[in-house]
């Protein structure tokens, strides 16, 4: 009989085959957060079992407004400038 792992995480050794796209990605995921390969296999698959973890909150779309036609043509680059400069001589 086995003794009780006291306050200690206890870990399982395993091999596991992961693609190499896959394994590079952690690789390099690893490396831009700083930590180990393991560490990051760890919390990804953490994430990837609890689904409140890996579900993105859903987001209100945002409000629209209607604010008729542009008052320049839009694709005219030169008729943009000069609404630009009208503007600026108005605002002195």
């Amino acid at each position: 009989m086995g003794r009780p792992m006291c306050g200690m995480n206890s870990h399982m050794k395993t091999t596991l085959i992961i693609p190499d796209d896959v394994i590079k990605t952690l690789k390099r995921r690893a490396v831009e957060m700083g930590s180990t390969l393991s560490r990051t296999v760890e919390e990804t698959l953490r994430r990837g079992l609890d689904p409140r973890l890996g579900r993105r909150p859903k987001l209100k779309p945002l409000p629209t407004f209607e604010c008729g036609k542009p008052l320049v043509d839009l694709t005219n680059r030169e008729a943009i400038e000069e609404a630009i400069e009208r503007d600026e001589r108005v605002r002195r």
